[in-house]
Formats: C-alpha cells, structure tokens, sequence
C-alpha cells in the first residue's frame, strides 16, 4: 500500500482505564471534517487491513504501540468500527495518556471506493492502515478522554502491636511496631491530617480540614473489608478518603487495576516517641507528616487499601502543599 496515499481521519469517544482503550474507530454514517471537506463512511466500508493494522505512535509505523492479536483487535458493526487496544499500565504511552500529553485518536486510511452526496465524500470501501495515539487528533473534535473520579473512596488501616517491615535510616531497626494509642491523637481530626499519593507532598489527594478524609478506631467492618483479624475493639487506626478528585487519584485507581496499594504514614522520627529493641522499632507516638498512598507488590506486612471510584470527564491538575524542611521517615 503506497503511504503517500493514506489520509487521516478523528475516531471519537474513545476512553482509557488505566490498561485498555476502547471505544470507535469510526463510527459509521457520521459527518467529520477531513482533508477533503465534509465526509463519511459507510457502514462495513473497511474492506481490508482489520487484521493487520497496528495502534502507532504519531502515526509513526516504526513506533507500535499495540499490535494484533495479542493487544490489539477491531470489531466490526454496523454502526461503527470499535478498537480495543491494551497497554502495558507502567509503560510511557499508558503514563503520558495519563499526563494528558497524549490525548488523541487518528485513523490512517486509504479510500478506495467513494462518491459524492450532495457536498459530502462518502467512503464506500477502505483500506485501514493503522491506528495513532496522537499529541494532538487529526481534527479538533478527537480527543481521549481521561476520566475524573466523580465519586472515589480509599479506606486502609493501620495495626497496632504489629511488626511490619521499614527502611529506617541507621541499623538501629530494620522493622516498625505502633504501640496501642500512638496514633489515636488523629483520630477525629484532633489532629489535621492530609494524604499524598506515592509522588510525596507534591500530590494531595485528601485533607481532613477540607472533610475528604478521616481518622478513625478501626471498626469491624474495615477490618472485614481489608482482610484483617481484629482481635480487639480499636486494634489500629483506619483512614477513609472520599471525593478524591485529583490527578494523582486518579492515577492511583488506575494503578489499583494492576497492583495493590498500601497505607504508609511518612513519620517525622524527631518528634516522634519510640525505642528500639532487638532491631524493631516501637512508635509510642507518632508525629505523622502524611498519610502515604503507594501502589507496590511487596506487602511487608501492611493491609492492602480498598479503591473505588465511578469515571467520567476532565481531570483536574494535582494539589500541593508547601512543607517545612523537617527530617522525616517513610516506613516501607
């Protein structure tokens, strides 16, 4: 097929989860803008290259993205001809649609049949020649939609008396204990609190003093929804993050799909009170800085977070926070 010959045309509504791009190619009998003027195809008008056109990058063919059968296939309807391409969610196109750097879809063909209806090209038959993720769609109308979080929840917990793995600075301790109460001064919101997503404090997903988080005694039902054994009535502390809206938790859903997440708090050890003994450290209060959200497929005796969310619309940029220069710990 001679590439001097292949024009480009938007697809639309397409959407992306985090893993997958789904949605229409083409969508048939719609009017579009082309290169030529108003056109359309009819329905069924690819004739050849379903099985074998690839998702490129900036419609570059050296540069594939997606190719059949393993990640890419196309349906073909009556109304419209549907892609369902898999990315790989810690690759760079996965995080750059994530970004919002790539946010177009544009569909490389060559006409081989058509006509003209009253000022309309109509493409009867067509060779599909590939598929591009773009910076930018072939017409304005194109993009890819990465969706918002309309409604999300996290919840995650902390044990107390458990030993859980830590990178602690020094050998003094190479593992964490939270003694019964040395969170509890959170609990409420008698102290303030935020949660960060894992790029540190330059991604806020969640503050107490805006009501989209809260510290409570871990109950029953948290404790069933995370799997943990709850021997005692406020064995730990559990952390409930509603209406996140952010990029950053937006990406941490979209991260949940694929490994699990974790609570952390980032400890500030200079005012906080502890001993070390036989190598683990026993927290008897905890100056907490954050509530760390990190996706990871090393548990290290953590409880995994439970994420939900419902998706739709334009994703806000991220929130941030100015922090004092402190020494502070990430238990890991």
């Amino acid at each position: 097929m001679d590439t001097a010959t292949v024009e480009r045309r938007a697809a639309v509504e397409f959407r992306f989860d985090g893993r997958t791009l789904t949605g229409p190619a083409v969508t048939y009998g719609d009017v579009a803008q082309g290169p030529k003027g108003p056109e359309r195809f009819e329905a069924r008008a690819f004739v050849s290259g379903l099985d074998s056109a690839n998702l490129v990058l900036q419609h570059d063919a050296r540069r594939v993205i997606a190719s059949q059968p393993e990640a890419l296939a196309f349906t073909d309807t009556p109304q419209a001809l549907d892609l369902r391409a898999s990315l790989r969610p810690d690759g760079a196109e996965a995080q750059l649609v994530r970004r919002g750097t790539l946010g177009g879809l544009s569909v490389g063909f060559v006409a081989i049949e058509e006509r003209q209806e009253a000022g309309v090209r109509v493409i009867s038959g067509a060779h599909l020649d590939h598929v591009a993720l773009v910076d930018r769609p072939a017409y304005p109308a194109s993009t890819v939609e990465l969706r918002q979080l309309d409604t999300a929840a996290f919840v995650g917990a902390v044990r107390y008396g458990t030993i859980m793995q830590c990178e602690c600075v020094g050998d003094a301790c190479s593992a964490v204990q939270f003694e019964p109460g040395s969170l509890d001064q959170y609990i409420n919101g008698a102290e303030p609190s935020i949660a960060v997503a894992g790029g540190g404090f330059s991604n806020v997903i969640a503050a107490t003093a805006r009501n989209t988080m809260s510290v409570a005694r871990l109950g029953a039902e948290a404790a069933r929804l995370l799997g943990a054994v709850q021997r005692t009535a406020g064995a730990g502390v559990q952390v409930v993050i509603e209406r996140a809206t952010t990029r950053a938790a937006q990406a941490l859903v979209l991260d949940a799909l694929a490994v699990p997440l974790y609570l952390r708090p980032i400890v500030n050890f200079d005012t906080s009170l502890y001993s070390d003994i036989a190598g683990v450290r026993h927290i008897e209060r905890a100056d907490i800085r954050a509530w760390l959200l990190k996706a990871t497929t090393s548990d290290r005796g953590h409880l995994p977070v439970a994420a939900a969310g419902v998706a739709t619309g334009p994703v806000p940029e991220p929130m941030t926070v100015e922090q004092r220069a402190a020494r502070r710990r990430i238990w890991l």
